[in-house]
């Protein structure tokens, strides 16, 4: 887990960081960012937990199990929300 003063916390310091490597999962940049990722079937209880570990293995972020809902990983917008909220707290930690 890095620190608030870690290089990669001020790497990942903008929303447009977190979409940009959210969409390196993805494989697609031209994905919408408000589209609900379950409805279309990209996201399901599988690949949801292999984003998550995508996550945490790219960004200064843990997430825990009871986080892990539809109204956090919906979208795009929703992931990156919730991403940086997490990076945030972590900081204050």
């Amino acid at each position: 887990m890095s620190t608030p003063n870690d290089p990669l916390v001020n790497m990942f310091s903008n929303s447009e960081n977190i979409k940009s490597i959210l969409r390196g999962f993805f494989f697609d940049g031209n994905l919408d960012e408000n589209l609900d990722l379950f409805d279309i079937g990209i996201l399901d209880s599988l690949s949801i937990m292999e984003l998550v570990m995508f996550i945490e293995e790219k960004l200064p972020v843990e997430i825990y199990v009871e986080d892990i809902t539809r109204e956090h990983f919906e979208s795009i917008n929703a992931i990156t929300g919730f991403v940086w909220t997490q990076m945030c707290a972590n900081q204050r930690d």
